[in-house]
């Protein structure tokens, strides 16, 4: 346990001295984590002035804790849009990939799961902190990619928690890009 947290407390004084070292930014965090103490890595991204380095670097891993307070604003700028989108793009370009026959039904609808998870937690914190615009293109990805019933499910449900249902549009479900895949 005291190991634990000298091994945080010396990647927290990584930090201090390169701000942009997202090793010792994901060691703090995960550290913390470990030491079931969020809360910590939470309460020194609050001290951090907006733009930091450090507080860009230690974004990635308290964006669950800020969405899960519906600190949007922060969730947002912790996640940027630009930064995710790539990430969406680039995932959905594998998943269609040619290697994606290759892959087993079973992995590809966990893949497919995660990451329209992983787009909703994103518009969440894009809708909830007022990015209206970056919203409805997310949502249009993440329906081009799978409109399946669950994912219209899982879109309703965090646009619910932000408040903005509305943006979800009312149009008929498809079969997951997975599945047809497979059938071809």
């Amino acid at each position: 346990f005291e190991a634990l947290k000298t091994r945080r407390d010396a990647a927290k004084q990584s930090l201090a001295n390169n701000p942009s070292d997202r090793t010792a930014a994901g060691d703090f965090s995960s550290l913390s984590h470990a030491l079931d103490d969020d809360a910590a890595t939470l309460a020194y991204f609050d001290e951090l002035p907006a733009g930091s380095p450090v507080r860009t670097a230690i974004g990635y891993h308290v964006f669950g804790l800020l969405l899960e307070a519906k600190r949007y604003a922060d969730a947002a700028a912790a996640m940027p849009y630009k930064r995710y989108i790539s990430r969406f793009d680039h995932v959905v370009k594998q998943f269609n990939g040619p290697d994606a026959p290759k892959l087993r039904q079973g992995a590809m609808e966990s893949m497919r799961k995660f990451q329209c998870e992983n787009a909703a937690e994103e518009l969440e914190a894009l809708a909830g902190s007022g990015s209206l615009d970056e919203s409805r293109e997310l949502i249009k990805k993440i329906l081009d990619f799978d409109h399946s019933d669950e994912t219209v499910a899982t879109l309703r449900k965090h646009l619910e928690r932000a408040g903005r249902s509305d943006l979800l549009p009312t149009t008929e479900p498809s079969t997951p890009k997975s599945e047809t895949q497979e059938k071809s």
